[in-house]
């Protein structure tokens, strides 16, 4: 593993992400059961998800280590699919 997921801080952002999309997947579930609080409150915690997605993406983007470096070029090449389908 390279030095940049060895680190506490990334280490603890990637299982705080993971433990936010579970939530968040486990909220779409029973959505359409939630009244108008509890549907801002999820939107809220997706919110919360693409901010510290995007904080994560930026912390790789601007490290100089390998593996970082590949998983940005590999995100760039799935976006770069997507929208060319």
């Amino acid at each position: 593993m390279s030095e940049f997921f060895e680190a506490d801080y990334v280490r603890d952002g990637l299982q705080n992400i993971h433990e936010i999309q579970e939530e968040v997947q486990d909220g779409f579930l029973h959505f359409h059961e939630y009244d108008d609080e509890e549907k801002a409150e999820h939107l809220a915690l997706l919110d919360q998800l693409i901010e510290k997605q995007q904080l994560m993406y930026v912390r790789m983007k601007l490290s100089d280590d390998p593996g970082a470096k590949k998983i940005v070029k590999d995100m760039r090449a799935v976006s770069y699919t997507h929208l060319r389908a």
